[in-house]
């Protein structure tokens, strides 16, 4: 009788704990740090002559844009070298890790997104009154329709219609050709989906930080990128095939990712199942999509 009151309370401490471990809810917070150091890189080219050809980005991206047609705020001539700036953002990856999703007033088809800037004694310049910026995107296959979208910020842009004068054509090549008014963020996109509705994301088992978690939503069929936090990702077209991302930091500290694949419905709502990815596993992960 006193073994068995011996090893009672030992039991009792063993069942409890267990049971501890068992029961604590997942927790989860950002991920942004991931997001700031992967994204794509601005590049810089130092223009120390006025005769070389275009400038070419180590994505195809193409500038024709001379310091000629270019001066500073305060409309004074801009005197070498000065500094062309790009960067260049094409693939679904790329948006997701520079946290640009391609919506503004309507969900957008995306051509591609870049930005181009120009500085000189460490000052931007400007594009000069009546006069235009021409750069190529290497975007292929192009889409007929599209126009110029412009936005400012370092994420999460709301894509606007430029209204500057700024226009495009698609060149002999089938690319993209942009003739600029305005330097910053330039996006070849168009509005082409129809009705849509909100999904909502669940947590199972009492998990907590939702309000932490980064929704993304992939067409499978047009080259676009849709955003949603607080578990809810709004105005999603509705009838179409996605893929379903979510990504943030579990309570441990390692990266977790929900991937699924559904055909977007009315009001639809979907439980998130995490796995722990390796900060290489979830770049090749969106490397794929």
């Amino acid at each position: 009788m006193k073994n068995v009151l011996l090893y009672l309370p030992i039991f009792t401490l063993i069942f409890f704990s267990c049971s501890d471990d068992r029961i604590t809810p997942d927790s989860y917070s950002s991920a942004n740090a991931f997001y700031e150091l992967n994204k794509e890189e601005q590049q810089d080219f130092v223009i120390t002559t006025d005769s070389g050809g275009p400038i070419i980005g180590k994505k195809g991206t193409e500038l024709y844009g001379g310091r000629a047609i270019l001066e500073h705020q305060d409309g004074s001539a801009v005197d070498l070298p000065w500094t062309a700036e790009l960067i260049e953002l094409y693939s679904i990856k790329d948006y997701m890790l520079y946290r640009f999703p391609t919506t503004g007033a309507a969900q957008l088809e995306s051509g591609g997104i870049v930005s181009v800037t120009a500085v000189a004694d460490g000052k931007p310049l400007k594009v000069k009154a009546g006069a235009q910026y021409p750069i190529i995107m290497s975007t292929s296959p192009t889409i007929t329709g599209m126009g110029v979208f412009q936005g400012s910020g370092d994420s999460f842009i709301s894509w606007t219609a430029a209204t500057d004068g700024s226009t495009m054509t698609i060149d002999g090549n089938s690319k993209y050709a942009l003739n600029l008014s305005t330097l910053g963020w330039q996006h070849p996109a168009q509005a082409s989906f129809g009705t849509t509705t909100n999904i909502t994301f669940t947590l199972p088992n009492g998990a907590t930080g939702g309000e932490f978690i980064d929704l993304w939503v992939i067409p499978n069929n047009k080259h676009a990128l849709f955003y949603g936090n607080n578990l809810v990702a709004s105005n999603i077209p509705v009838g179409i095939a996605v893929k379903t991302i979510a990504i943030a930091v579990n309570q441990d500290g390692d990266f977790v990712l929900h991937n699924t694949d559904v055909t977007v419905t009315a009001d639809m709502s979907i439980e998130l199942n995490f796995n722990t990815k390796s900060e290489d596993e979830l770049l090749a992960t969106l490397e794929a999509l």
